[in-house]
């Protein structure tokens, strides 16, 4: 799996973060009626799940066939600690579930206005 990287919003811990991810226009990797699952996780080796996202849960949002919208309520990084956030996306209408084949690396830290 290749890197790339790509400038995106840190995660204040306690306050809601919001990523939008967009694809090549060419490809309608997201499709109408698609649900998509992800979850978050301090660290890809540990069982633990920091926060869930589901589209039946609003905190996945297709925008159209290119367009993803993530979301993370305030509630759900409050306390988490400065570090780095390991969140990925898996298809989940298909019979099979399908790894969309990236990862997101996003940092987070610890807010001066608490």
């Amino acid at each position: 799996m290749s890197s790339v990287k790509v400038p995106g919003k840190i995660i204040q811990a306690g306050y809601g973060w919001t990523m939008r991810i967009v694809v090549g226009e060419s490809t309608t990797l997201f499709p109408t009626g698609a649900t998509f699952r992800a979850q978050v996780r301090r660290d890809p080796d540990v069982n633990d799940v920091l926060y869930e996202m589901t589209t039946a849960n609003g905190a996945i949002t297709r925008v159209n066939g290119n367009t993803l919208d993530l979301s993370i309520p305030g509630t759900a990084t409050a306390g988490w600690p400065s570090r780095k956030a390991f969140i990925d996306i898996v298809r989940t209408d298909t019979p099979q579930p399908i790894h969309l084949g990236f990862r997101l690396v996003v940092p987070v830290q610890q807010p001066i206005t608490r």
